[in-house]
């Protein structure tokens, strides 16, 4: 991701490199901090949050995007690839705990929602994409599994006329610094 906001040079934005454990941004320096589909990668969720505290200025925000309620129901990958669900509910941190960490560091929850995203334009563009096997969870599952979950997914796809879009539902979680 990093190499493709690079790509981008939007005016205004700096992309550095780092890690969620030890942020390369000065103290109170960002109004904000998007962190998406990127907190079940974190090992230590006690220094990340303290980290994102400490770059925040008064006020500012922590934008939190992901799955944490009802993986199954908000993934639509589960159906093709039943395995993976065992995968990410154990790299997926409970809700409590990632919560517990940013209100330690003091931050506050002020907002939660839920926000549908369209992840394919059908099932063909949905085959297309995963069989390349990026997501994390699809790499950690077996060969086999992969490749039957990959099955499945194309015979759908073979099957659908005018294609349906296909999409995930999300949690949006809002924390904010104290003023």
């Amino acid at each position: 991701m990093r190499v493709q906001a690079l790509a981008r040079r939007d005016p205004g934005v700096v992309v550095v490199g780092g890690s969620a454990e030890a942020l390369p941004i000065r103290s109170a320096a960002v109004r904000a901090v998007w962190v998406s589909q990127v907190l079940h990668h974190v090992t230590d969720l006690s220094a990340a949050a303290a980290g994102l505290r400490r770059v925040l200025v008064p006020g500012g925000r922590v934008l939190v995007r992901g799955m944490y309620r009802d993986l199954a129901g908000q993934w639509p990958l589960v159906s093709f690839f039943p395995g993976i669900l065992k995968v990410e509910v154990e790299r997926f941190p409970p809700w409590s705990r990632i919560q517990d960490h940013l209100e330690g560091a003091g931050l506050r929850l002020t907002a939660w929602d839920r926000v549908e995203q369209t992840l394919a334009g059908g099932m063909a563009e949905l085959d297309a994409r995963t069989c390349h096997r990026a997501d994390s969870g699809l790499a950690l599952l077996p060969d086999e599994q992969f490749h039957e979950g990959l099955a499945r997914m194309r015979a759908l796809a073979e099957a659908e006329g005018v294609p349906t879009p296909v999409s995930e539902t999300l949690d949006f979680v809002v924390f904010a610094s104290e003023a």
